[in-house]
């Protein structure tokens, strides 16, 4: 073989292991090093998963492309990067998803990880022009031998606990042994589907409105969580308050991809009405209540631009019962961790 074929061949060997857009390993070589690292756990090497989820990249997409889109995955993976020690393997391992093993660490190592990713990024925003929203991440760590003996293992609960993050409203990291749920957990991802409905429901809507939206599903989920609702019920929940929202907007621009987007959601929030016998109260009119509140404080279009304290009062004296009172608290404490502010760009 000659140089000039060596280096081809290892170009692409390279290529088909690494991401295009970050340079760092991916799903297929994180699959590789996965059997690595059952090998040392094999031998009692402790171990150590931490999965890293984008909370708000949709919202980055949406507002000023896929190009700065693409610009925010890069600040994470070079932030994440930096966060691990050399030796740490670090994979992109989807869209906005990214996975570090770690060996012969614990849980405070990994811990200690995600405080510096999430450090990092508290003012990664200034690095975005117009950006419409902080870079928020969840995070979930598995440990080894408490969360599993196998990195498959490791994989699946660190996969949960992050998912545990996100329920609980994002930016944040969760361990897999904090969990309260039991058995299988479903995955809070939405599929493409549900992001191309979504996108649909809410075309036309102003960078203010989409703020609104993304302030409702972290109000929705911090008051979901505080409320008793399972965690399949997460998705159902976000495309709820996108079937409130898309009715509210100013603007909304007609097409065919609306009106067929709107049609499918009006049949979700009839399912869902349908369901909510079935799940714990009170939280069959959670999304709409959530919505509400972050039209109330939004100072354009429709909106009435009240305070927060304005807009809990405001929905506190319509409330109907002690099961709306209880999701209007519930969504209340959810919103005061995370107000509906100006977007970062406007605040600096």
């Amino acid at each position: 073989m000659t140089i000039e074929r060596l280096e081809l061949f290892e170009a692409s060997e390279h290529n088909a292991r690494h991401d295009a857009l970050t340079g760092l390993p991916n799903y297929r070589y994180l699959q590789e090093r996965i059997v690595d690292l059952d090998s040392a756990m094999a031998v009692g090497v402790p171990a150590a998963v931490v999965m890293i989820d984008m909370d708000e990249l949709k919202l980055f997409n949406d507002l000023l492309g896929h190009e700065v889109g693409d610009q925010v995955v890069q600040i994470v993976a070079r932030e994440l990067r930096a966060a691990c020690r050399t030796e740490d393997f670090v994979a992109r391992a989807g869209g906005d998803e990214f996975v570090a093993l770690m060996q012969g660490v614990g849980s405070e190592d990994a811990v200690a990880v995600a405080g510096r990713l999430h450090g990092a990024l508290a003012e990664a925003h200034r690095q975005v022009p117009n950006a419409p929203d902080a870079v928020r991440i969840s995070i979930g760590i598995a440990v080894s031998p408490d969360d599993g003996e196998t990195g498959a293992d490791l994989l699946q609960a660190a996969d949960q606990a992050m998912y545990d993050a996100k329920f609980a409203g994002g930016r944040r990291t969760r361990l897999a042994r904090e969990r309260h749920h039991t058995g299988p957990v479903a995955r809070g991802r939405p599929s493409r589907v549900v992001e191309l409905l979504e996108r649909g429901a809410l075309s036309g809507a102003s960078e203010g409105e989409r703020r609104a939206v993304t302030a409702a599903e972290r109000y929705v989920l911090g008051a979901a969580r505080a409320t008793g609702a399972p965690a399949d019920a997460t998705i159902p929940l976000q495309m709820l308050v996108v079937a409130h929202a898309a009715k509210r907007l100013r603007a909304p621009a007609e097409t065919l991809d609306r009106s067929t987007a709107l049609m499918l959601l009006d049949g979700l929030t009839i399912s869902a009405a349908e369901r909510s016998a079935e799940l714990p109260s009170p939280v069959s009119r959670l999304a709409e209540w959530a919505v509400e509140l972050a039209w109330l404080q939004l100072a354009e279009g429709r909106g009435s631009g009240l305070s927060l304290d304005e807009a809990v009062g405001l929905l506190a004296r319509g409330a109907d019962g002690e099961d709306q009172a209880l999701e209007i608290d519930a969504l209340a404490r959810a919103a005061r961790a995370e107000p509906l502010t100006t977007a970062p760009h406007e605040a600096a």
